[in-house]
């Protein structure tokens, strides 16, 4: 689950998944191509292939709604010749035979380009091409003016065709940044709800005005060259929620104090030194969810941030504070649910108050090394109802089932990884 509750992953227990793939066949509802002996069925509508076992696609019906493609696990990485080999013609053919698909995922194939026969795919809503090896998009990708979701990330694109601004149905775009186009032209995809990433330059030569319904923006680059402008461009963005700024290697945020202006923005995560930490209104005012990453924080920034009236998950990732102790102290964070500390390299005392966390309900610690101990306040964190241990030296977990188990028995799901 997310933080606002929506299901964004499943597990599913292994004879459930069989029962479900059974019951597919019999309904005709989707085929799956893996390792289960199974023929494909003329009539499905939904194809899915695990890449263990590449099969031939002359069976499958040609009113297909979708295909999607698996890579089975990574003891097939011997098999990246065989599948090049086997995807060109693939999607020839699937231009050819299945022109009613609507979702195209080829995610991980190790593609090195796409035959300019893709344009024919007019009714295709989604096509993932996510870490692949291409190099190019074609102009005819162009075509697909029915397209609401094109991930085009982790690729190798040194360029790509000003094609965008054709997919006038475009709500959700994911592409690689190269930045310094200056000319990439988006500001016509009214529909646009999702941009990630963008690379600076380019975000400054569009008229985000126009943008009217976008939500969730990435944006990559220095940020201390046209800050102003930045985040002037930023508060014209009406519908705005989540927030992802990047700093380019090496480079330090700029005065953050123009994040107040920018109202309707509930998540923000930064990845980027922070030299001189914000105070709390310089964040946007109605804040619940804050993610850093290597922001190198040296003074303790909890003091600070349990300031932040409505936030409701904070994670601290790598680097984000490079200090020995942290304090959580009471009289704050009074929303907080989900905190989660990972990766803070330097970090050897934990020191939680009572009262400190009233609502908390998930506690993640992932990979600090020094940390020895769980506090002794965690005992009075009585809303927590899980704690995950993950990565920790065999010290801490050892004390954390012996000596310290006290302070967290009350805690109904306790898992160590």
């Amino acid at each position: 689950m997310s933080a606002n509750d929506r299901v964004k992953h499943c597990r599913l227990h292994d004879l459930l998944r069989d029962l479900s793939i059974s019951k597919s066949r019999l309904e005709q509802f989707f085929v799956f191509q893996g390792n289960l002996d199974s023929l494909p069925l003329a009539k499905a509508r939904h194809h899915v292939v695990y890449t263990s076992s590449v099969q031939s696609l002359d069976d499958v019906s040609p009113n297909l709604r979708s295909l999607l493609f698996f890579k089975a696990s990574d003891r097939n990485r011997g098999m990246n010749i065989s599948l090049d080999a086997f995807f060109l013609p693939c999607l020839g053919l699937i231009s050819k035979s299945f022109k009613l698909i609507r979702v195209l995922d080829l995610e991980d194939m190790k593609l090195k380009e796409l035959p300019s026969s893709i344009g024919e795919l007019i009714h295709l809503k989604y096509l993932g091409l996510r870490d692949n090896r291409l190099e190019r998009l074609p102009f005819e990708v162009g075509k697909l003016t029915n397209l609401q979701t094109l991930d085009i990330a982790e690729n190798c694109f040194c360029n790509h065709h000003n094609i965008f601004w054709k997919m006038k149905n475009l709500r959700h775009l994911y592409m690689n940044v190269r930045g310094g186009r200056k000319n990439l032209k988006i500001e016509t995809l009214r529909n646009l709800q999702t941009l990630l990433d963008i690379g600076v330059e380019d975000w400054l030569a569009t008229n985000p005005a126009k943008l009217i319904n976008l939500r969730k923006l990435g944006l990559r680059g220095n940020f201390r060259i046209n800050r102003v402008e930045i985040f002037n461009s930023l508060a014209k963005l009406l519908c705005l929620q989540s927030l992802f700024l990047y700093t380019d290697e090496n480079l330090v945020f700029p005065s953050l104090s123009q994040l107040s202006s920018l109202r309707r923005v509930i998540k923000l995560q930064m990845r980027g030194e922070i030299r001189k930490p914000p105070s709390p209104d310089e964040f946007p005012p109605n804040l619940t969810q804050l993610i850093l990453h290597k922001s190198r924080f040296k003074d303790d920034p909890m003091e600070m941030l349990k300031k932040l009236p409505y936030l409701f998950v904070l994670r601290l990732k790598a680097s984000s504070y490079v200090g020995e102790k942290m304090k959580v102290s009471a009289g704050g964070f009074a929303q907080l649910e989900i905190l989660e500390l990972e990766y803070l390299e330097l970090l050897e005392e934990l020191d939680v108050e009572e009262s400190a966390l009233p609502k908390l309900k998930s506690f993640h610690i992932s990979s600090c090394f020094r940390l020895t101990n769980i506090s002794e306040g965690m005992k009075f964190v009585t809303t927590l109802q899980e704690l995950e241990i993950k990565q920790m030296r065999k010290r801490f977990t050892d004390r954390l089932q012996g000596e310290d188990y006290y302070k967290v028995q009350h805690v109904p799901s306790i898992k160590i990884l």
